[in-house]
């Protein structure tokens, strides 16, 4: 997501499922923002992320998951121009996952 080459506006919408998770927090507005950029406005989209207030780290090296609080996370779909739309709350057999259904809004994404 680092590397996404697309030209503005290239797609109706996207889908980021599970990977936000390996993205660690301070990096979390450049990829939203390139996520935007991509995708014209108007365009639909899904984010998943994993719950919790810590981060965790797998016995394998690098592998590294972000776990956000629902309303940290949603501050920043909103700061990136990333409306929800819906929003599910799923239980798992370890932490819980939080799912959103966005629209990509261009024109003043901080109201």
């Amino acid at each position: 997501i680092y590397e996404l080459d697309f030209p503005p506006n290239y797609f109706d919408g996207f889908w980021v499922s599970a990977m936000l998770i390996h993205v660690p927090k301070q990096r979390l507005k450049e990829c939203l923002g390139k996520l935007v950029k991509i995708t014209r406005s108007g365009g639909i989209g899904y984010i998943s992320v994993m719950e919790g207030r810590a981060d965790l780290e797998e016995n394998r090296p690098g592998r590294f998951y972000t776990l956000w609080m629902q309303k940290e996370f949603e501050n920043e779909l909103r700061l990136a121009g990333l409306r929800v739309l819906r929003h599910r709350r799923v239980e798992t057999g370890h932490s819980p996952w939080l799912t959103y259904i966005l629209r990509v809004s261009k024109e003043n994404p901080k109201e």
